[in-house]
């Protein structure tokens, strides 16, 4: 899935922004409350946010329970800097999954 950036007016010299997927579909408008570059940066978030939700899945293992040994054996999952990040990770997958 593939969506792009299209500058589509300006106003009182804010610039609004449309992402669009492949099949030219409306993702989302960034209108001109946001400013200058922010509303652009806005937008190519908003366009890469499928690929960065596909990357963060290919890269980002399973785990067990967080009060499960960790990965090394050595503590708990909760106390393991290197669990916890990945845990981040899975709690963003499954914000972004709407669960």
């Amino acid at each position: 899935m593939e969506w792009m950036v299209e500058q589509v007016s300006r106003v009182n010299g804010a610039v609004n922004y449309r992402v669009i997927d492949e099949d030219t579909a409306i993702v989302a408008d960034v209108k001109r409350d946001y400013e200058g570059e922010d509303a652009l940066a806005i937008a190519r978030l908003i366009a890469a946010a499928p690929t960065l939700l596909a990357a963060l899945k290919d890269i980002t293992p399973t785990m067990p329970p967080m009060n499960a040994t960790c990965h090394v054996g050595m503590t708990t999952q909760d106390k393991c800097a290197h669990c916890r990040r990945i845990a981040a990770a899975l709690a963003a997958i499954a914000k972004a999954a709407g669960l």
